[in-house]
């Protein structure tokens, strides 16, 4: 028996697919791949009314954060009710994710700017535990919890410039770059899912 799924998690930007195929009734591998997207974006005007400065300030703060992992796992299934089973799956992961944050305001006097890159690897265990509930035959829908033990590693690169247009007329930048490694763990992503059984 081969399933297709589509899920989404806790987290309303996180969605993926997966296909699943079934060795026997309690017994299956499934490969998956996730996606998490998170963007925002603020602006902001500010005044100030100082008889001897006055001036309006805008200001820009950007934020975004993409992740796509991939997964294959085996799965287990041990059935409580007619049409109800829970489960347990685990395996391999890899996954990679990028950020990038900017915070920019400027004015008749000044303009100022910092900004954000980091790109991010691991490579670990994926494990889920979840229940399945058949609304039809070959119709189910799926909760699971997410644990995943990995180790990974990635670059940071920060940027800041200054510019000053009223005395003393300065203007400054610096910046920086980082490299990171280490094990993490990360628990308690709940998502559902609905599988089509073909």
């Amino acid at each position: 028996i081969t399933d297709y799924s589509f899920y989404g998690t806790g987290s309303q930007n996180a969605f993926g697919l997966t296909v699943k195929r079934h060795s026997s009734p309690s017994t299956a591998l499934r490969l998956g791949v996730g996606f998490d997207i998170g963007e925002s974006k603020d602006e902001g005007t500010d005044k100030e009314f100082d008889p001897l400065y006055p001036y309006t300030a805008s200001s820009e703060y950007v934020d975004e954060d993409h992740e796509v992992f991939t997964y294959a796992q085996w799965m287990t299934y041990m059935r409580i009710r007619d049409r109800m089973s829970v489960f347990l799956a685990l395996g391999p992961s890899f996954g990679y994710s990028r950020h990038h944050s900017s915070d920019m305001s400027s004015s008749t006097e000044y303009f100022r700017e910092s900004s954000y890159n980091s790109t991010h690897r691991y490579v670990g265990l994926l494990g889920h535990v979840g229940f399945e509930w058949f609304l039809v035959k070959r119709l189910s829908l799926a909760g699971q919890i997410a644990t995943t033990a990995a180790y990974g590693w990635g670059d940071r690169d920060d940027l800041h410039f200054v510019e000053y247009y009223v005395p003393p007329y300065y203007q400054y930048g610096y910046g920086g770059h980082s490299h990171s490694k280490g094990v993490r763990f990360r628990t308690g992503r709940a998502g559902f899912m609905v599988t089509a059984y073909l």
